[in-house]
Formats: C-alpha cells, structure tokens, sequence
C-alpha cells in the first residue's frame, strides 16, 4: 500500500517512570543490580520488560508462565 519496503529491524518504546519521565541513569533511577541485590531472578526481569514492551502475544494464560530464554527467540 505504501509502496516501500519495511525495516528489517525495529524500535522498543521506552520504560517511563510513574511520572512519565524516561528511566535514566542520569536520573539515578533503579538499577539492575538492584533488582539482582533484592532477589529478582534474570530471567523473571527480562519476562516483564518483554511483557511490558508489548513483546508477547496476549493470549490467555500466557503471561501466567516464566518463558525460558528459547521461547523468548522463539517469540
């Protein structure tokens, strides 16, 4: 319809804080390690940034579950 090729990559929207703002480091917003210091496995961090960014498929019972890393690439 538009007569062009789509990009072969593409853009994640940004994680906002309560106010909107962007997280930033500059900021001194939470850090990863933070995250690690209270227990929060790797994994369990990366399925809710991927959920948050809209990255599944919103089928019922899917977010329920923690993927493994093969599921996420496979996604």
């Amino acid at each position: 319809a538009f007569e062009w090729q789509p990009p072969q990559f593409g853009h994640l929207p940004l994680i906002l804080n309560s106010d909107g703002t962007k997280l930033s480091k500059r900021q001194g917003d939470i850090r990863v390690e933070s995250y690690r210091k209270t227990g929060i496995l790797p994994l369990a961090l990366i399925n809710y940034i991927t959920y948050s960014g809209g990255g599944f498929n919103r089928e019922e019972g899917y977010q329920s579950r923690c993927h493994s890393y093969e599921d996420l690439i496979d996604q």
